[in-house]
């Protein structure tokens, strides 16, 4: 931080001294000097526009980057070996791009849409839908959103929230949205915390459960999976200490409706290697038997490999369509694999690059 920004944090302060971090009016300096500067962060493989995004810095000890959830699911930052990298942009006119046009504030301003996709992480969601149970809390979440409390169902779900942050924007402007946005977020994770909630390890589903058919059909399994799935979707016991964080989780986000019948109900028909139809009779919480746990191995691996597919293909795309277009001398260059040879025949022969296509002024620094 001081290599980045000190420089203008000891400005105008020449003949004094100390200058340096280890001077508490010239940090000050710098903390002043950080709130009126833009750093750019980039949150690789860039494949949407909220991945990067500007902020104005805040010093914190550690080497980290430290980032405020609520812009996780736009930076598709899960904490898994992700990598970021963060730029400071030196001119005024930079730094004012930076703000207008990539900040959370600017990329809103110019695409409001993009408040839909604006979600708090599962745990913020989870806290809300869990304090929106009781008419106190769906009063507290009126209060700080500035809606109705009539205009809220027994259950604030993951869409409902997103409508409701759509017509905040549209009401109290893209400031005053992410301002109750911020305070929702420390609402729901106050309340996932007093809850007390987690996985319980001997999760399971009380009711009774339709009976299982007999013999080896596929098509009676599949029929017999889909209801029981709709038993288990369908229960509401929010407080049954077994299951009841992960039912309201379904219901509030929607997401695993079939992650949560396969702990607790059944897994169904998969096909093994050869492409048989395997029953798998039991769920995750019983433990799968060594057949079926290797035909359900079968399947993860064509998802795996699915995925592998997709993305060497993303990586083709992208480099086709960011391969420099023309046959001027900065696009040659940029095509070849040893530029210099490029370079050096344009200079031998006086050729120019008339900076026409876009790329080329941008490489360069002009607009």
């Amino acid at each position: 931080c001081w290599k980045l920004f000190g420089p203008q944090a000891v400005a105008g302060k020449k003949g004094k001294a100390p200058l340096g971090p280890g001077d508490p009016q010239t940090v000050e300096a710098l903390d002043a000097v950080l709130e009126q500067k833009w750093v750019i962060l980039d949150r690789a493989p860039t494949f949407t526009t909220t991945a990067v995004l500007a902020f104005h810095p805040v010093r914190v000890p550690g080497r980290a980057i430290r980032l405020n959830p609520l812009l996780c699911r736009w930076m598709n930052a899960d904490f898994d070996g992700d990598q970021a990298a963060f730029y400071l942009p030196l001119t005024d006119a930079t730094q004012q791009e930076a703000g207008d046009l990539i900040s959370v504030a600017g990329q809103l301003s110019h695409n409001p849409a993009l408040v839909k996709t604006l979600l708090p992480p599962s745990e913020v969601i989870w806290g809300l839908a869990w304090r929106s149970l009781t008419a106190e809390g769906r009063a507290e979440i009126a209060r700080i959103t500035g809606a109705a409390e009539g205009a809220f169902e027994p259950l604030l779900t993951q869409a409902r929230l997103s409508e409701l942050l759509v017509s905040i924007l549209e009401r109290d402007g893209v400031a005053g949205m992410l301002e109750k946005l911020q305070a929702l977020a420390q609402l729901g994770y106050d309340a996932a915390q007093a809850s007390g909630a987690s996985m319980s390890p001997f999760i399971r589903m009380d009711q009774d459960m339709p009976p299982a058919p007999d013999g080896d059909d596929p098509a009676r399994w599949e029929v017999y999976t889909e209801e029981l799935a709709e038993k288990i979707l369908s229960s509401t016991n929010y407080r049954d200490p077994y299951v009841g964080p992960q039912l309201l989780d379904a219901h509030a986000r929607a997401w695993n409706r079939q992650s949560l019948p396969m702990v607790v109900g059944v897994r169904g028909v998969v096909n093994d290697a050869d492409g048989r139809p395997v029953i798998v009779r039991h769920n995750y919480s019983e433990g799968l038997t060594p057949r079926e746990m290797y035909a359900c191995v079968v399947g993860a691996r064509q998802g795996f490999a699915q995925i592998h597919v997709q993305n060497e293909q993303m990586a083709q795309d992208m480099q086709k369509s960011s391969e420099p277009a023309g046959l001027n001398v900065l696009a040659r260059a940029r095509r070849a694999r040893y530029p210099g040879i490029v370079f050096a025949r344009a200079a031998a022969t006086g050729e120019t690059d008339p900076l026409e296509d876009i790329d080329s002024r941008l490489l360069v620094g002009l607009r």
